[in-house]
């Protein structure tokens, strides 16, 4: 299990699986189709897998 979560498990609002799953869903479909999306998704790298993990996290 990630250690983050373990230490730290206050500060994740999806605890299981399926939630942070759901959530990085979620959160990758409201961000596509708002007006702030800056994201090329033809050049996705590391920084924006970095910030859809980040958003599985946190992301009601």
């Amino acid at each position: 299990m990630n250690s983050s979560f373990l230490k730290n498990s206050e500060e994740w609002e999806n605890r299981t699986i399926d939630e942070f799953l759901n959530a990085m869903q979620s959160w990758i479909e409201d961000y596509s189709s708002s007006e702030f999306n800056d994201i090329d998704w033809g050049k996705v790298d590391y920084s924006l897998l970095a910030r859809i993990l980040y958003m599985g996290k946190i992301y009601e």
